[in-house]
């Protein structure tokens, strides 16, 4: 990168290395200052939270690291309930009998989401939601039964009004619960639907529906379907000119080579196409302060953003293994300043990037970490709970939120990070 912070540094993430040193970290940070106002953020990311060293004290791990500003540290992680609550569990009949109660471990997780002082985990193995709640340490598991009885439970979220949706690809629908979990309605009907994941606004439901390459927008009080992201109108133009750039591309295949004609109507069928904002594989959302929707395009290896009225905007992100770019896009979340936080499931790494697309910064494990990340599906961001997570912090860092990533494998499924500033 030269020093007048022009040129993006262009490098391969791979998993359990950091390739910003403290000078590439300076130059990131005046290049943020100078062109959003923001301070460097989130530069490295580390595993480990408070730790002891050989003096007794603790260490915490911050990034960026001194004498950089902290802004990210590692609080905790947990993939069973006594991993979550960080002792072994004492009861009655263990002290009788001297046996432990069955474990109660997290499977094979997808979505998740925080309220109410608990964490909901969409676990996809064993085809429920755990709630660990945040107050008593233990696991449960979110009592569906009847209309409400859950088969692959795969994303989930709640609104303002305390409602609980979760997208269910067992069974084809958006299953809706009210603020005490009963069970209040559902989206879609039988091979209508095929939910990935599901965002709230005000007054719309928005649903990622892979068996249409799109994303479904409900009316919010009548449950009603009002559009289609992209538009059912521009559905026939979006599917011609697939067909068409297909056929260019096998002709050139079975050539060897493609014609200078072919080439520019390639391009120029590839930029009209792109214009219109299409969907491949839509597997995650988010809403930011201004109600854009922002859609995770795994198999298109972008994020494409939307107006309120759905009208496309911009794309952030493709295909590739360097800087601003996705292997396996997964997991997505806005903050509340509008920063785009984006899972890659392949690169095992997660990058931030600003409202205008414009890259910030990335984070992963370093190597030789003990908590390495292993195929991250979800993250979301937590401004309520923050002070279940106090007692883990530094005591000269405030938290502002809590950052929590979801690990399909490995032995550490969730992963929480606080989000702050010194004191």
């Amino acid at each position: 990168m030269s020093m007048d912070g022009q040129e993006m540094v262009s490098r391969k993430i791979t998993p359990g290395r950091n390739y910003f040193g403290m000078r590439t970290m300076r130059i990131l940070a005046l290049q943020n200052i100078a062109r959003t106002g923001l301070f460097a953020v989130l530069i490295g990311f580390g595993a480990g939270c408070a730790t002891q060293t050989k003096t007794g004290k603790k260490a915490y791990e911050f990034y960026p690291p001194p004498p950089d500003e902290p802004h990210l540290q590692f609080l905790t992680a947990f993939s069973s309930e006594k991993e979550f609550r960080g002792k072994e569990d004492k009861n009655l009949m263990t002290f009788l009998t001297g046996v432990q109660p069955a474990a109660k471990e997290i499977g094979k997780p997808y979505g998740g989401a925080g309220s109410g002082g608990k964490l909901f985990i969409c676990d996809t193995e064993v085809q429920a939601v755990v709630v660990a709640d945040l107050q008593t340490r233990r696991f449960a598991a979110l009592d569906a039964q009847g209309e409400g009885a859950l088969k692959q439970p795969q994303n989930i979220t709640f609104d303002s009004d305390g409602l609980c949706y979760v997208t269910d690809t067992g069974r084809q629908q958006v299953v809706i619960f009210d603020k005490n979990k009963n069970y209040l309605a559902t989206l879609g009907k039988k091979d209508e639907l095929k939910p990935l994941d599901v965002a709230v606004s005000k007054d719309k439901i928005y649903v990622a529906d892979l068996m249409k390459h799109s994303v479904r927008v409900f009316d919010k009080t009548s449950r009603t379907l009002v559009r289609q992201i992209p538009s059912i109108e521009e559905a026939p133009k979006i599917a011609q000119l697939q067909k068409e750039i297909s056929a260019i591309e096998a002709k050139a295949k079975l050539q060897g080579e493609t014609s200078k004609e072919d080439l520019k109507a390639l391009n120029e069928k590839s930029a009209e196409l792109n214009s219109k904002g299409p969907l491949y594989t839509p597997t995650n959302l988010a809403l930011d302060s201004k109600g854009r929707l922002y859609v995770s395009d795994s198999g298109a290896f972008r994020v494409q953003v939307y107006d309120s009225e759905g009208k496309y905007i911009r794309s952030i992100g493709e295909m590739g293994k360097g800087l601003g770019q996705f292997g396996r896009v997964k997991g997505i979340a806005v903050d509340r300043q509008d920063r785009l936080y984006a899972v890659d499931a392949l690169s095992q790494a997660t990058q931030i990037f600003n409202e205008e697309g414009r890259l910030l910064t990335w984070f992963t494990e370093p190597e030789g970490a003990s908590r390495v990340q292993n195929l991250p599906a979800k993250i979301f961001l937590d401004y309520d709970d923050v002070s279940y997570f106090k007692s883990y912090a530094a005591p000269n860092f405030e938290l502002e939120y809590l950052a929590v990533i979801i690990n399909q494998l490995g032995s550490h499924k969730v992963s929480v990070y606080g989000f702050g500033h010194k004191k």
